[in-house]
């Protein structure tokens, strides 16, 4: 397969005491896992020296190797990183007002700390006053809070918010129906349906002049002298209507006369029956239009909507209703006694009253309505008249918060305008002194890098600074100090010196490096690295990895990158897999190696791959790190010792039938030993019994098993491996979990 490599490594071949005349093919990128102690170092070290180059490997293509020595050789025991650099007058003026630039920054750091410290007292007594001005205010509208909170929700747990939004709104005091029904309809769940006050028609009630007018009747007849005599004419003519036109009296049961209806009409005059034909229509038609005016005010009562907290409306129609009966009244006496003088009450001013008031509240209840057409601006109308009002109600206070605002502006707006132009003129120095520090080429550059490196990984307890004694020179000193640092951690002294290795390699930071051609050599990196270092180590590794990469990409012809090729080494199956899990796809260019020393001292490196490689399938990576699970199954496929065997086949047992499939140590007793106990029986003659191995494997199983063979033991050393294995396969048989089994064997071979 190296035939990928655009320059490069070819092969590698390896003679030392452990190694035995090994060959090795690598790819463009190789990941090679081995435990400490299998060789790791030494294949490192050797590439380089017994190696077989591409043809068109570049001319000076250089390796870079990370390892113990050169961790030795760029950090010392101080944490100085030493470098080679260019000295000419360019440059030593360069450096000369690079210190007075750093002279000025350092006083402007302590002028900003010192208005800092001032600005931060003024501010901290502000913040003390407002602050307990801010609780004056929130008790002081605690009640308004409390009445209408879904108005100023975003503020229910901050007093000081809410104060210094309270000061924003203009005072006022009224309004409160308008917030009342604003309320409802923007932010409560029940909105209201309005039905409108009808109104009495002015001209629904009839006139008739004769009211006050005596009616008289002034037939001469003898019968109209008998009903005058008697003053009786209204009650014998109401009799007649009511009984007449009938032949007998209603009253003494005679017959009467056949020409009595001639004689009683002659004893009422013409005029009196047409004023009282008049009268009786007038009162028909005023009881009509009594009638609808008390449905019309019936109906309104009944309308749940009251725009004010003492409605008119109800006491207005009692005076209608009460007016309405008297003229009721009246005109019944009329009818009783036409002679009477009867005068009518008005009803034209009531009913105006009766009807602004309904105008009034229909007014009401069509803004209401309109409003529910667009309940965000109700609700917006209503949290500014809620704000309103709550100023309204603290506006003392608030002037105390304005003046204390007010007292407090000069001293702050001139101190934070001092600290300011301060912040400007350090960021101003800061950006000319890496200007300046870009165009020196030493390893300036590297410090400056791995400082903000370092920053950026949340590395706050160290840094590196300019050596005092030896110039052009940089040391590592811890947070506060300006003395080499003396106990920068094993982990800590690897982890910089990645990054100085991480930057060389990416960045050229040695004069001449740009176009150097390179063989990236990582070994071991994270050796006593936190987990935190090793995660940021290995996403650094992985930039690289795709730098390298990108050279044989096919999109990407345009690639400059000058990494031919790379070798990352490591013991430690996380950072392995950290680094090498995004490309195991990637069978082409990168190439997974195990190291690994057999009891006899034989190391060996074999290329990690799957199982269809060995049948001609297409060829496809294997991880050499495998999980905890995948251990067990490793043990349990290779090892040759009994007790071994029956401990890892209980440890499997219990991983994926216990914690994975869920059963419980009950049913798999019930079902191995007592279902399927046959199934377990001896085949051949001198061998352990079956049942007994199965008994033994479940004894540990779950602690609380009771029943036949929890309490078996016998001879270990008597258990052939091959019987252990036969005995587990039955069991992932009969539990109908043979494919899991196969599946996991089958990995243990690849």
């Amino acid at each position: 397969m190296t035939d990928t490599l655009m320059g490069g490594i070819s092969g590698l071949t390896l003679n030392t005491p452990t190694f035995h005349d090994v060959s090795v093919s690598p790819g463009v990128v190789n990941f090679i896992y081995g435990k400490n102690g299998t060789g790791k170092s030494t294949v490192a070290r050797a590439i380089g020296d017994a190696v077989e180059w591409t043809e068109n490997t570049p001319p000076g293509t250089k390796v870079f190797i990370y390892n113990e020595q050169y961790i030795n050789q760029n950090v010392q025991s101080y944490g100085r990183i030493p470098g080679v650099y260019s000295i000419s007058g360019e440059n030593v003026k360069i450096r000369q007002e690079m210190e007075e630039k750093t002279e000025q920054l350092e006083a402007l750091e302590r002028e900003e700390k010192e208005t800092g410290a001032k600005l931060s007292e003024v501010k901290n007594r502000i913040r003390d006053e407002m602050e307990s001005n801010s609780r004056a205010i929130w008790r002081a509208t605690s009640e308004i809070r409390t009445k209408y909170p879904k108005a100023i929700a975003e503020f229910e747990d901050d007093v000081d918010g809410f104060a210094a939004e309270l000061a924003k709104h203009e005072p006022k005091e009224d309004k409160f129906d308008q917030i009342r029904y604003d309320y409802q309809m923007g932010y409560e769940s029940r909105i209201p349906t309005y039905v409108f006050y009808k109104k009495v028609p002015y001209d629904l009630f009839p006139k008739c002049d004769l009211m006050d007018v005596p009616i008289i009747n002034r037939s001469d007849s003898a019968l109209a002298v008998f009903f005058r005599e008697l003053g009786n004419l209204e009650w014998a003519r109401k009799g007649h209507e009511a009984y007449g036109h009938q032949e007998k009296c209603p009253y003494c049961g005679q017959v009467l006369p056949r020409d009595f209806e001639e004689r009683f009409s002659a004893s009422i005059d013409e005029q009196y029956a047409r004023q009282m034909e008049e009268i009786a229509a007038f009162a028909t038609h005023y009881e009509q239009a009594a009638e609808q005016v008390k449905a019309i005010i019936t109906e309104n009562r009944q309308n749940k909507f009251r725009s004010l907290p003492k409605p008119q409306y109800p006491i207005l129609a009692d005076a209608v209703m009460e007016k309405l009966e008297g003229n009721l009244k009246k005109i019944r006496t009329k009818l009783e006694s036409p002679r009477a003088e009867v005068y009518l009450e008005k009803m034209d001013t009531c009913i105006q009253q009766l009807n602004r008031d309904a105008d009034s509240q229909n007014a009401v209840m069509k803004r209401h309505s309109d409003s529910l057409r667009d309940i965000p601006k109700a609700r917006e109308r209503c949290r500014e008249m809620i704000w309103q009002l709550m100023a309204f109600e603290c506006r003392e206070i608030l002037g105390l918060r304005k003046e204390i605002s007010g007292r407090s502006h000069g001293e702050r707006e001139t101190l934070e305008e001092k600290y300011q132009q301060i912040t400007e003129n350090i960021a101003g120095l800061k950006r000319n002194i890496e200007d300046l520090s870009k165009s020196v080429r030493d390893t300036s550059v590297a410090m400056e890098r791995i400082n903000a490196t370092l920053n950026g990984n949340g590395f706050t307890g160290f840094r590196f600074c300019e050596k005092a004694d030896e110039k052009n020179a940089y040391v590592l000193v811890r947070s506060g100090s300006i003395e080499p640092a003396q106990g920068l951690s094993e982990g800590e002294r690897k982890f910089v010196a990645f990054l100085y290795f991480y930057h060389t390699v990416m960045d050229s930071l040695q004069p001449g490096d740009e176009a150097v051609p390179k063989i990236v050599v990582i070994d071991d990196p994270v050796c006593s690295m936190d987990s935190e270092n090793m995660s940021f180590t290995a996403s650094l590794v992985r930039e690289m990895i795709g730098t390298c990469l990108g050279r044989y990409r096919s999109s990407e012809t345009g690639n400059t990158s000058n990494i031919l090729q790379m070798f990352c080494f490591t013991h430690n199956p996380y950072f392995f897999r950290w680094i090498s899990d995004p490309f195991v796809q990637n069978a082409e260019h990168c190439f997974y190696f195990e190291i690994s020393k057999s009891r006899e001292n034989i190391s060996r490196i074999e290329r990690c791959l799957a199982d269809e490689n060995k049948t001609g399938g297409k060829l496809s990576n294997r991880s050499p790190v495998l999980d905890e699970y995948q251990m067990m199954w490793k043990r349990f496929a290779e090892t040759g010792e009994a007790q071994e065997l029956i401990s890892v086949s209980r440890s499997i047992l219990c991983h994926y039938f216990i914690l994975t499939c869920h059963f419980t140590g009950r049913d798999i007793l019930r079902i191995l030993l007592d279902d399927n106990r046959d199934a377990f029986k001896s085949v051949e003659d001198g061998e352990t019994p079956a049942y007994n191995i199965v008994s033994s494997l479940l004894s540990l199983i779950d602690t609380e098993m009771k029943g036949p063979g929890t309490g078996m033991y016998f001879d270990m050393g008597a258990v052939e491996p091959d019987r252990v294995r036969f005995v587990m396969k039955r069991i992932f048989e009969i539990l109908k979990q043979e494919q899991h089994y196969n599946y996991m064997l089958s990995l243990c071979k690849a």
